[in-house]
């Protein structure tokens, strides 16, 4: 089946509803982003690095592509045929007028989504750049994709978010804040400019999911891929990252490929352990205690406290900024709420604080003192 029209009421119910979904996420995404040369540019830099001279004269498939700027630096760098897939008809329909008023002859446009469809093409090349962790059935697209390839020498390049990391955490309990709302456009006037981007992007996707280098090779073993290559993130490549704690998983994947191709993924190197207990404590009590009207408002607060809190910051620093603000919301719940639990909670919470280790370390032992007391004085309960 590779048309809508081809399928069952029930599947073009289940489409719709996704669509909604994907087009919201889609138009929040890449609200107000026009693709120019230099980002094109960039682009194809980058997949030069990765791919050498294995693009010109191919067939690309670009899987989930947004924007289209990555089919477009595929075209720039010699490939012979880009079919660019994307489950927003928003998308598709975008790009298509751009590829149309831009008289591209040799890029493809179509809708498509492999959760609910099979898709008949073949390529030298899948890319499934930032992709695998929003999609319900992963093992399903990377099946897919390797029926896709035209030959053994074929490869696909697949992106995944890190699981264990700080986004994971910061990401699952803002999800959890909001429920089952999502931000709205009123919100974004309340996110800092730095912070939107990602929030749109990790708080509207409708799925969201985080993988171990494990996780990853087991789903590609199962699809009959193995790995052959492990590369550095875009934003890493342009010396823009984050952390390494936010650094995602991207492997080159190959179908039948010799035991001496294969490599073993090596996993991101995550240096806060105590740190992320702490942080980690503390989202904890704010997603079960806090106010069910103030949550919408402390998921924003953690993205701005995140993204924003401190610029140019080292990650201690964000590390900082973003416990001063959960210390900022634990203190201002309503003191007269009584949960089950009590005080254990925060107590181990101060035990692990104090081992938090960066220059700002004084300060934050003010605001754990200020819950020690609360806690000492019975002002505080949960």
């Amino acid at each position: 089946m590779s048309s809508k029209s081809a399928l069952s009421s029930a599947q073009v119910k289940a489409l719709d509803s996704a669509g909604i979904e994907i087009n919201h996420y889609h138009s929040s995404m890449f609200q107000g982003e026009n693709i120019h040369q230099a980002w094109i540019d960039d682009c194809a830099r980058y997949l030069q690095c990765i791919f050498g001279d294995k693009i010109a004269g191919k067939t690309v498939v670009d899987y989930g592509f947004g924007r289209g700027n990555w089919s477009l630096a595929f075209r720039q760098l010699g490939a012979e045929h880009v079919i660019s897939i994307e489950a927003s008809q928003n998308a598709a329909e975008n790009f298509k007028r751009y590829v149309k008023d831009h008289e591209i002859q040799n890029i493809s446009v179509q809708l498509g989504n492999t959760d609910d469809q099979e898709l008949h093409i073949e390529a030298d090349i899948v890319f499934l750049y930032g992709i695998l962790h929003h999609v319900k059935h992963p093992e399903r697209l990377l099946g897919s994709a390797r029926h896709w390839l035209k030959d053994e020498q074929s490869q696909i390049l697949a992106y995944a978010y890190d699981a264990g990391s700080m986004r994971e955490m910061l990401v699952s309990a803002c999800r959890k804040l909001l429920g089952t709302e999502k931000p709205e456009p009123s919100w974004e006037l309340a996110l800092h400019p730095l912070a939107r981007h990602r929030a749109v992007d990790d708080l509207v996707a409708p799925i969201v999911s985080f993988w171990t280098p494990k996780q990853l090779v087991d789903v590609a073993n199962d699809a009959g891929l193995k790995p052959i290559g492990q590369e550095k993130d875009f934003s890493n490549f342009q010396n823009k990252s984050l952390a390494p704690e936010f650094d995602p998983y991207i492997l080159l994947l190959k179908a039948n490929a010799a035991q001496e191709e294969t490599i073993e993924p090596i996993a991101n190197a995550h240096q806060y352990i105590d740190e992320y207990k702490v942080i980690g404590e503390a989202l904890d009590l704010v997603v079960q205690h806090a106010p069910a009207q103030s949550k919408p408002n402390i998921a924003i607060g953690i993205f701005n406290s995140w993204f924003a809190g401190a610029q140019p910051a080292s990650f201690e620093d964000k590390l900082f900024y973003l416990w001063r603000y959960l210390c900022h919301a634990i203190n201002t719940m309503p003191q007269d709420l009584v949960f089950a639990s009590t005080s254990d909670e925060l107590e181990t919470l101060l035990f692990l604080t104090r081992r938090m280790s960066h220059k700002k370390s004084d300060e934050l032992m003010r605001n754990c003192e200020m819950l020690k007391d609360k806690i000492t004085n019975n002002s505080f309960r949960i």
